[in-house]
């Protein structure tokens, strides 16, 4: 990302990632705080939380396919389909989750239901398929390679130390 000359795309991957993250630990970790039966205050910070990191992952993704989309940039000039498979996903996830919560608060019970059953339908195959084979996994995988490259080459630099200590004895 360092390398890349436009600072509002790392901006834009950022508040992704930031979104993805806290919406990764109220799952993880909060989940009883969150997944309740009371209908909280505009002002509860339960709310807000999730408010936040839904407006950081709708920030970043927008961001993201506007460019694919319009494709007058070098990087998105060879978009495909393949390449907005993800975020579609991400979007897709993230505006179900905002309607089902939106028809919750409203008392639409019935109809909450059948969109939460669409989110998850449309989230399972995302975290399930995509992220864990998909071109995201790089970010598990690609420092891992690196990691396991930077072992074996200081390895095999202090193979010959070792050789010249024996050889000495």
């Amino acid at each position: 990302m360092r390398k890349c000359p436009e600072h509002r795309r790392w901006f834009q991957h950022e508040a992704l990632a930031l979104g993805t993250v806290i919406m990764l630990t109220i799952k993880i970790f909060a989940l009883r705080w969150f997944q309740t039966d009371n209908i909280c205050r505009i002002y509860n910070p339960q709310r807000w939380l999730g408010y936040l990191a839904a407006g950081f992952i709708l920030y970043g993704i927008g961001g993201i396919l506007y460019g694919r989309l319009r494709g007058q940039k070098e990087i998105y000039k060879e978009t495909h389909f393949h390449d907005l498979v993800f975020p579609v996903l991400i979007l897709s996830t993230a505006i179900s989750g905002l309607v089902a919560h939106g028809l919750r608060y409203l008392g639409f019970g019935l109809a909450c239901h059948y969109v939460y059953a669409l989110h998850v339908i449309i989230a399972t195959p995302m975290l399930v398929i995509e992220m864990s084979f998909g071109k995201w996994s790089h970010m598990v995988y690609r420092p891992l390679a690196l990691y396991f490259t930077a072992i074996k080459e200081r390895a095999s630099q202090q193979v010959p130390a070792r050789e010249a200590v024996s050889d000495a004895s």
